[in-house]
């Protein structure tokens, strides 16, 4: 293309182009956003990515910080929770939010770790209490 030749009709066609392109490249970004705040994997340029997620907040009271915990934390952070849960015990899901880990890692915690101490019980599908 010869930048001499451009008409102002061209020239209109090309700002209009670059104007929608600004748009759907803002529009990429907001989906792509989105998408980081599920943790999802997406394909790009023929491998598989992951997406972008938030940055890891504090770890509040009770939590687990990031990375791995020292030897019997986990026990410990699990056991408080199921105390303050009380008779009606607390779910698994509840727990590793609470906790700040997977809820795959509690529950195979539950049903390796907790269930040889034998302080442990199940409540009901997916709840677990302290035995009284």
């Amino acid at each position: 293309m010869n930048l001499s030749s451009l008409t102002s009709a061209d020239l209109k066609r090309i700002t209009a182009l670059l104007s929608r392109k600004e748009q759907l490249a803002a529009e990429i970004q907001k989906i792509e956003g989105e998408l980081a705040s599920f943790g999802s994997v997406q394909k790009r340029s023929g491998r598989t990515a992951r997406a972008s997620a938030p940055a890891p907040s504090a770890p509040e009271a009770g939590q687990i910080s990031g990375g791995r915990a020292r030897r019997g934390q986990l026990k410990e952070v699990l056991l408080t929770l199921l105390k303050e849960a009380g008779r009606e015990g607390i779910s698994i899901q509840d727990l590793s939010s609470k906790a700040g880990v997977k809820p795959l890692n509690v529950s195979a915690w539950l049903a390796a770790t907790g269930k040889k101490l034998g302080t442990i019980e199940k409540a009901g599908r997916g709840v677990y209490r302290l035995k009284s």
